[in-house]
C-alpha cells in the first residue's frame, strides 16, 4: 500500500509577532506543495528518497531511533534536520512507534526552494514537513488523522520540539487547513486552544507576493526578540500592545469587506514594525524591504514584509488587478522577484493506492 500526502506551504497577510502574543493574525495557505509518499517495501531497511537533494538514504529505527545505516555521501543539514524530526516524532509520540516494518519515504520540498535549488524560501517546509510526516506515520500505522484540531495541536508540539522553541503554530495552522483564515493561539499557562476562522478574500482586494532574494531565519529573530524583550519589558509590551492593537483592527476590516480600512492598518502596520526592528536593533525592515516598499507606497499601493522579515517575502496590496500589476510591474524592474504564488490552496490532501511510488520531482521554474 502507498499513502502519499500534499502538504501546502504559508504566507502571512497580518499579524507576524504580535501573534506570539495572543493576537489575531491572517495567514495564507500557497500553491507550494511539500510531498510525501511512503509505501512498506521488502527487506530488513528502510529507505528515505529526497530526489531534490539527489539523496538516498537507507535507515532503520532501534532502540527508539532512526539512524542511518551508512555514512552518506551526500552530507546535508537537511538530511540531520529530517532525522532529528523523525526522531522527535517517535520521542513524542505517546504510544512508541515502531516503523511498520520497512518502508521507503519519499520526500519533495523542491516548491520551497528558489530556482537555483539551493536556496531556501521562506515558506513554512519545516511546518509542512512536521504535518505531513506525523501525519503519513500514523496512517501507516492506520491511526485516525481525521481530527484538525488535534493533528493540529500535536504538529504544534512536535514542531515546537523539533526546532527548540515554542513558535505560534501559524504555519501548522495553515498546512492542515488551508485557504485564508485568521488565526489565534488563544494559549494561556495550562493549554492551547488555538482558533480557526476562515475569511473571504474582499472582492476588491488584490494581493501579489515578492521574493526579497534574501532568505531569513525567524527562529534567529524570534530568539533576538526574546532577549529584547527580557531587557526592555515596559517597551516591548507598549510596542507589541500597539502590534496587536492594529492585527485585531486589520483582521476586523478584511472579514467586513472594509478594504480602505484595512489598507491603512497594513501602512501603521508596517511602521510598527519598522519601529519595533528599531527598538530591538532587529533587521525586520531590512534594506531590500524599505526598497521594495518605497516604491510600491511611491506608486500608490501598500506594503509589508510577510513573516519575520529581513529577507524572504513581501507582499504588495492594492484594490484592482491592474494597479497591482503596475505595481509589481514596477518592482520587478527595480531588480526584485515578484511571484506567481495564489493564496487559498487546500490543506494537507491524501491519496492512497495499491500501486508501486511514482517518484518524479516537479522543479518550480519561478519562485
Amino acid at each position: 500500500m502507498r499513502i502519499s500526502a500534499t502538504i501546502p506551504g504559508k504566507l502571512i497577510l497580518l499579524g507576524e509577532y504580535a501573534v506570539l502574543h495572543n493576537a489575531p493574525a491572517l495567514v495564507a495557505a500557497i500553491d507550494r506543495y511539500l510531498r510525501i509518499t511512503v509505501k512498506r517495501v521488502s527487506g530488513d531497511k528502510c529507505i528515505l528518497k529526497l530526489p531534490h537533494l539527489g539523496a538516498e538514504v537507507l535507515f532503520q529505527t532501534k532502540d527508539g531511533q532512526a539512524q542511518p545505516l551508512v555514512e552518506q555521501p551526500v552530507q546535508s543539514a537537511a538530511i540531520d534536520n529530517l532525522f532529528a524530526l523523525l526522531n522527535s516524532l517517535i520521542k513524542k509520540e505517546s504510544r512508541s512507534i515502531a516503523m511498520p516494518g520497512s518502508i521507503e519515504m519519499i520526500i519533495d520540498s523542491s516548491d520551497f526552494f528558489a530556482p537555483d535549488g539551493t536556496t531556501k524560501l521562506g515558506l513554512g517546509s519545516s511546518a509542512a514537513l512536521t504535518v505531513g510526516l506525523l501525519a503519513a506515520v500514523r496512517q501507516m500505522l492506520d491511526r485516525d488523522c481525521s481530527n484538525k484540531q488535534q493533528l493540529l495541536k500535536d504538529s504544534y508540539d512536535l514542531h515546537n520540539h523539533f526546532q527548540g522553541l515554542a513558535g505560534s503554530g501559524i504555519d501548522v495552522a495553515a498546512s492542515i487547513y488551508g485557504g485564508v483564515f485568521q488565526y489565534q493561539m488563544k494559549r494561556d499557562a495550562s493549554d492551547f486552544a488555538p482558533r480557526v476562522k476562515v475569511m473571504p478574500i474582499p472582492k476588491d482586494l488584490q494581493m501579489r507576493f515578492v521574493w526579497t532574494g534574501q532568505p531569513a531565519s525567524t527562529a534567529d529573530y524570534l530568539k533576538k526578540m526574546a532577549n529584547y524583550r527580557k531587557h526592555n519589558e515596559a517597551k516591548f509590551n507598549q510596542t507589541m500592545q500597539s502590534l496587536a492593537n492594529l492585527a485585531g483592527a486589520g483582521c476586523e476590516a478584511f472579514l467586513n469587506g472594509r478594504t480602505d480600512t484595512f489598507f491603512q492598518v497594513v501602512q501603521d502596520y508596517h511602521n510598527r514594525l519598522a519601529q519595533l526592528g528599531a527598538e530591538s536593533r532587529i533587521p525586520i525592515i531590512s534594506d531590500v524591504h524599505r526598497q521594495i516598499a518605497d516604491i510600491v507606497y511611491a506608486g500608490g499601493g501598500f506594503y509589508k514584509p510577510s513573516g519575520a522579515g529581513g529577507g524572504d517575502f513581501g507582499v504588495i496590496f492594492s484594490s484592482s488587478k491592474s494597479h497591482i500589476t503596475e505595481l509589481a510591474q514596477s518592482v520587478a524592474s527595480n531588480g526584485f522577484t515578484t511571484t506567481d504564488i495564489n493564496v487559498g490552496a487546500e490543506g494537507i490532501k491524501f491519496s492512497a493506492d495499491k500501486g508501486g511510488i511514482h517518484d518524479s520531482i516537479r522543479l518550480p521554474q519561478t519562485v
